[in-house]
């Protein structure tokens, strides 16, 4: 079971998306754009190459994307103290770079448990399965009448 404090991975995955377009958006409007534009473009597609619900490609799994996005933050963290950067551009990649270390470090990388469709118990007799399903199409059936006629009603 996933900690508390952790964040699942799809949120995860957009922030990194959000992220990188902030970096990428951020280094198109300085005069030396070059390294903001690299490491925005270096979040961005290590965040679709992931085996995940936001994945573009899926190439890598968890796992490994965890090492990666360790090693995307060393590289974020060092071009922070790139030469010909403004000061202004300088102080908005710290932030974003700021983001992406939390974005990192809350969330729950453990890959999505598979669940199976539960066989249906086996009588001998298998009169409680078909008394089961008899049941809950009833009730469904009962269900869809009295909010057909709820509707009819409303509509007069």
């Amino acid at each position: 079971m996933p900690s508390a404090t952790k964040r699942p991975f799809w949120l995860h995955q957009l922030a990194e998306y959000i992220v990188g377009g902030a970096l990428l958006a951020t280094g198109l409007q300085s005069s030396e754009p070059i390294v903001p534009v690299i490491v925005g473009l270096l979040i961005i597609v290590n965040t679709a190459v992931v085996d995940a619900p936001f994945g573009a490609f899926r190439w890598v799994n968890r796992r490994l994307h965890r090492m990666l996005d360790y090693t995307v933050l060393a590289i974020a963290v060092v071009s922070c103290a790139a030469p010909n950067l403004d000061n202004a551009t300088r102080l908005v990649q710290v932030m974003i770079v700021l983001v992406l270390a939390i974005v990192i470090t809350q969330t729950n990388y453990s890959p999505k448990v598979q669940r199976t469709k539960q066989e249906m118990s086996v009588t001998p007799d298998g009169k409680a399965d078909e008394f089961s399903r008899i049941a809950g199409r009833s009730a469904g059936t009962l269900a869809s009448k009295i909010r057909d006629k709820t509707r009819q009603l409303k509509e007069t």
